[in-house]
């Protein structure tokens, strides 16, 4: 006896989608077209989403370096100060 896929819903977030891909796909598993849903990857997007505003300058913190490297913490530092490197955020 095989496994039931048919509650399955799958999603190909391809660069390139094919339909003929998705064909052997569905036609392997027995599923309907209903199954599959098309996606397209979004990494440039993400660029923007979360960039500083084009009219702001981008925000900086300064942290300790020593407990960045040793901690993984970011503990605040004085801008500029020796042992501490700048950072920054949106």
């Amino acid at each position: 006896m095989g496994v039931d896929l048919s509650p399955w819903r799958v999603i190909n977030a391809a660069e390139r989608v094919r339909w003929d891909s998705h064909r052997l796909f569905l036609d392997r598993f027995g599923l309907t077209e209903r199954a599959l849903a098309v996606a397209y990857g979004m990494a440039e997007a993400t660029l923007f989403v979360t960039a500083t505003p084009i009219d702001e300058s981008p925000h900086v913190d300064w942290v300790e370096i020593r407990a960045l490297q040793e901690e993984r913490r970011a503990l605040p530092a004085a801008p500029e100060a020796a042992g501490s490197t700048p950072t920054t955020c949106a």
